[in-house]
């Protein structure tokens, strides 16, 4: 399924870049440079080159028939990171004409270390549930569809590594997949599953915590093996709800949901999907690719960034975590 857009290929696409201060505001962005000019720069009196700088951007997205995806990326190119995390409205009088997506991610992300850039996407859903009581089970068994429809993003890094170019002509276009697992520590973290879920009506005046809705855990046995906190059940529940707050609230005890999202992606987008994105950025995509293109010349390797995830845990603990 191809997104809802069109967009040009990037300019530029700087492997390690930095911005002092973004804005979610589509109107009002901010720079980055690259230390390599553009031979296409226009040339000064001085014979210089004059570099264009490419503006990081929040997109907005709209896929299926009532969602929402969100992110920051060059406005040239708005590739959607492959890293994702989903948000749930179940409130009947939310809907993506009312819920203010920029000021929804710019909420989440001030105060915490997402502020300066975030590396994964946003997915809203809005899933109107009559009884409240049953929108987590609701939500959770819509997640597993989707992931089921979709597949993991393993399927983009994948045509990535066998393609070297990608177009109408030879591939269709996808949805980038959802993310294979949530645990970036197997010692302490032990659901595979995570969404979140808003019941209120307004976000920007409700006073309604947001639902982290873990899932989808490891074996019991597995469980039993590692050493517990003393606040940890001694059977996993087969769900644990966790509450966050959107904004981050100086001197508040309840974490927010941008410092829950920081943490639960630092690992994986850092050791594992940032290098991608930014790889098929610089190829000049606009689109995830579904059919791969075999090219035994691309340096990158679906095989070789995956197996630097060994570089944030052991291969025994990654293995042990789907039991036998």
């Amino acid at each position: 399924m191809r997104l809802a857009y069109v967009a040009q290929p990037a300019d530029m696409w700087p492997v390690h870049v930095h911005a002092n201060t973004t804005s979610c505001n589509p109107h009002q962005t901010t720079t980055i440079s690259s230390t390599q000019p553009d031979p296409s720069m226009p040339v000064t009196r001085g014979g210089r080159r004059v570099a264009r700088h490419p503006r990081r951007i929040t997109h907005v997205l709209s896929f299926r028939h009532n969602a929402l995806m969100v992110f920051q990326g060059l406005d040239s190119c708005p590739l959607p990171p492959l890293y994702n995390f989903i948000i749930y409205f179940t409130h009947p009088d939310v809907n993506p004409d009312n819920v203010q997506p920029y000021e929804l991610f710019k909420a989440i992300r001030e105060g915490s270390l997402l502020e300066n850039f975030c590396h994964f996407r946003l997915e809203l859903f809005f899933l109107h549930v009559p009884n409240a009581e049953d929108s987590d089970e609701a939500c959770i068994a819509h997640y597993r569809e989707e992931k089921r429809s979709r597949g993991e993003y393993t399927r983009q890094v994948e045509t990535l590594g066998l393609s070297s170019t990608m177009d109408s002509e030879n591939g269709a276009g996808s949805l980038p997949g959802s993310v294979p697992s949530y645990i970036e520590d197997p010692d302490t973290e032990y659901y595979h599953g995570l969404i979140y879920i808003y019941r209120g009506p307004d976000w920007t005046i409700d006073k309604q915590f947001v639902r982290r809705i873990s899932f989808d855990p490891i074996p019991q046995n597995v469980y039993s093996s590692l050493d517990h906190g003393a606040d940890e059940p001694d059977i996993l529940p087969a769900i644990a709800i966790f509450p966050l707050t959107i904004r981050h609230l100086e001197n508040h005890n309840v974490k927010s949901i941008g410092e829950d999202m920081y943490f639960k992606s630092f690992l994986a987008t850092n050791n594992v999907t940032n290098e991608p994105w930014e790889e098929a950025i610089r190829l000049g995509w606009s689109t995830w690719w579904k059919k791969p293109v075999l090219d035994t010349k691309r340096w990158i390797c679906a095989r070789d960034v995956m197996f630097s995830w060994s570089r944030c845990s052991s291969i025994a603990n990654l293995s042990r975590l789907w039991g036998p």
